[in-house]
């Protein structure tokens, strides 16, 4: 029990740390995962001014629910802005089975690559999540 609660808090310790908001701004760091609300925006930790990313909108999720046996695990559609140096530009990520699905689950910015890792809540069975309950967990990093 003591080496479990010793991991939550670690990982706990990681989540506040790993982005760090200021005066209501996300801040993030590149190659390290950070979380975002809808319609918020992160800027990057040491270049805030030029380098920004927003989680605008869910567009589909069709992720099994929690609670039901499902045949296909699904996936989860959203779409992004970056904007580097002014310029913006729009990207739909996906996570789960991209069968038939043109998007993936990172997008190339310039010289930044972002990927998701993690979509919350878990939808359950007969239940909408509303567009301002969606949390994204992303990770940019330099492409290659």
């Amino acid at each position: 029990m003591k080496k479990y609660f010793l991991g939550v808090l670690a990982i706990g310790f990681l989540a506040v740390f790993a982005c760090s908001k200021k005066d209501g701004q996300i801040y993030f760091k590149l190659d390290t995962p950070f979380t975002m609300g809808y319609l918020e925006q992160a800027s990057l930790e040491s270049d805030p001014d030029n380098v920004k990313i927003q989680f605008n909108k869910v567009l589909d999720d069709s992720r099994c629910p929690i609670d039901a046996i499902c045949v296909w695990a699904g996936r989860v559609e959203f779409e992004i802005t970056f904007t580097q140096a002014g310029s913006t530009e729009s990207a739909i990520l996906l996570l789960g089975d991209p069968t038939g699905s043109d998007y993936s689950d990172s997008a190339t910015f310039g010289e930044y690559t972002v990927k998701v890792l993690q979509v919350k809540p878990d939808p359950k069975s007969n239940v909408v999540i509303p567009q301002s309950a969606y949390l994204v967990q992303l990770e940019v990093s330099k492409a290659p």
